[in-house]
């Protein structure tokens, strides 16, 4: 979260990025967004995760998608958060890595289909 600014979340907002946000007693316990078929972000504090935080803020997105007829297909996962997006229809295509600010972020790459190849 390091750099990270409002006027960054508010430049990507005005270039089509999605948020929403999941709030507990007004504090923000996490977010989520997403952009033409990418997921790209989902975060939960950790005091709040396993709490059905996270599905909501993933269905919220969903649904935000279908409405425009949408359709989120596509996450680089953070290592360790593959279980999650797999009860969630995604599966694993294969390792990955995102170059952010000179680091290196290792991930999964993962894409929920209507329908899996074959």
């Amino acid at each position: 979260m390091a750099g990270r600014t409002p006027q960054g979340y508010l430049r990507a907002a005005e270039a089509g990025e999605r948020f929403f946000v999941a709030d507990e007693g007004g504090a923000v316990v996490g977010y989520a967004s997403w952009q033409e078929d990418e997921l790209l972000s989902l975060f939960v504090h950790p005091d709040f995760q396993g709490t059905g935080i996270g599905s909501a803020l993933l269905s919220a997105c969903f649904d935000d998608a279908a409405r425009i007829n949408a359709t989120i297909s596509i996450v680089k996962s953070v290592l360790g958060a593959e279980e999650f997006y797999c009860r969630h229809g995604f599966l694993i295509v294969g390792p990955g890595s995102t170059g952010k600010r000179g680091v290196i972020i290792p991930d999964t790459r993962m894409h929920r289909w209507d329908r899996p190849p074959t």
